[in-house]
């Protein structure tokens, strides 16, 4: 879901995007714990989230991939917020994205059947 903006990259181009995820809890014998996924490639932890398909709401996107990333199946509980960055891709490309993150609990799944795939690894 991408359309153009006014700043420029290398080659004149900047894209909006806008992603959606979550941060996924539970309460364990030592406190509250989170799911984080490994992002090998890029050397860093992260929440899971993901690009929404053409139709799909926000909501229905960080449920689906919290699955596909975790392993997990969760429930929407209330909507964190969003947050804005910007970067530039290998191709010059200027993006200015947000992501919405919305709080979720754990209904089901497992992160140890998970099958870890595209480089994205979970905890």
């Amino acid at each position: 879901m991408t359309t153009a903006m006014r700043s420029r990259g290398r080659d004149g181009r900047t894209q909006s995007a806008v992603s959606a995820g979550g941060v996924v809890y539970r309460t364990g014998p030592r406190g509250i714990e989170i799911v984080l996924c490994a992002r090998a490639r890029e050397g860093l932890w992260a929440l899971p989230k993901g690009t929404p398909q053409p139709g799909e709401s926000l909501e229905r996107t960080a449920l689906r991939e919290v699955r596909e990333e975790t392993g997990l199946r969760v429930e929407l509980e209330s909507l964190v917020g969003s947050i804005r960055y910007r970067f530039t891709g290998s191709d010059g490309t200027r993006y200015d994205k947000r992501v919405e993150q919305h709080l979720m609990v754990p209904t089901g799944g497992s992160i140890e059947q998970h099958v870890i795939s595209s480089g994205k690894q979970r905890v």
